[in-house]
């Protein structure tokens, strides 16, 4: 966090560059991916697959590697 508050101060320390700052934790992605703890790894590679095929960029990304970042 010491390196995000350095980031979001800015150079004069007043945090002009920003106007809102909100942070994500597990439980927002938990709550977007509806993660309950059954099967969550397979919903997580069914939402790959179906962006996959609309955005050639992610379709570039091996799923392994989407799925553990």
């Amino acid at each position: 966090m010491l390196m995000w508050t350095r980031v979001l101060e800015g150079n004069d320390g007043f945090g002009r560059d920003f106007d809102f700052i909100y942070f994500t934790g597990p439980a927002d992605f938990a709550q977007y991916f509806s993660f309950d703890g059954r099967a969550d790894l397979e919903k997580l590679e069914r939402f790959y697959d179906g962006l996959a095929k609309t955005d050639g960029k992610l379709a570039d990304i091996k799923k392994t590697d989407f799925r553990n970042y």
